[in-house]
C-alpha cells in the first residue's frame, strides 16, 4: 500500500516550483542585459549591455573571442574590454609598447602568467574599417596586445560600467 503524501513536502514543492517560474522572465532579462567580469583585467565588475551602434574610443565592448591552440584560451568566450584606439587612428607597436595617435597606451608582458613566453601584436599603421584595438587595465589583461584587433562584428553589446 503507497503511502500518504507529506502536506509539507507538496506544499513546498508548489512554492518552489511557483517561485522558480515567476524568476524565469527575471532570469531572462539579467541574462541578456548584464554582464559580469570574472577576472581582474578590468576595475568593473558588473556592466549593463546596450546595443553597439556607435562604438567611440574609450567604451567597453562585450565581444565573442575564440580561443586557438595559438592563444592560453580554449574555447569561446564573452570578453569585456575597453576600446584602446579605433579604426582610423594610427597604432604604433615599439618593441613591446602601444600608441595610439602618438599616446602611450600600455606595455605588453613578455611571459604569461602560466610562465609561456608571450609574442607581441605588430603593427605600424592605420587600424582598417572594422576594426577595433582593445585592451584592460590591468597588466595581465589577455587582450589586444597579444591577440590583435578584434573585429567590430564580433561585438555584441556595448558594456557600460555599474559596479
Amino acid at each position: 500500500m503507497p503511502k500518504p503524501c507529506d502536506r509539507k513536502m507538496v506544499f513546498t514543492l508548489l512554492v518552489f516550483f511557483s517561485l522558480s517560474f515567476a524568476m524565469l522572465p527575471f532570469a531572462y532579462w539579467v541574462h541578456n542585459h548584464l554582464s559580469f567580469a570574472l577576472t581582474p583585467s578590468l576595475p568593473y565588475r558588473i556592466f549593463y549591455l546596450a546595443s553597439p551602434d556607435k562604438i567611440a574610443k574609450g567604451d567597453y565592448v562585450r565581444y565573442q573571442f575564440r580561443g586557438s591552440e595559438a592563444t592560453e584560451i580554449q574555447g569561446t568566450f564573452w570578453f569585456i574590454k575597453q576600446v584602446a584606439c579605433k579604426a582610423g587612428e594610427a597604432l604604433k607597436v615599439d618593441g613591446r609598447e602601444f600608441y595610439c595617435n602618438g599616446e602611450f597606451l600600455g606595455t605588453a608582458k613578455q611571459y604569461s602568467l602560466k610562465g609561456n613566453p608571450l609574442t607581441p601584436f605588430s603593427f605600424d599603421g592605420v587600424i582598417p574599417a572594422g576594426r577595433l584595438f582593445v585592451m584592460g587595465q590591468h597588466k595581465d589583461s589577455y587582450d589586444s596586445r597579444y591577440l590583435g584587433f578584434v573585429l567590430e562584428k564580433d561585438v555584441g553589446a556595448l558594456a557600460l560600467p555599474l559596479i
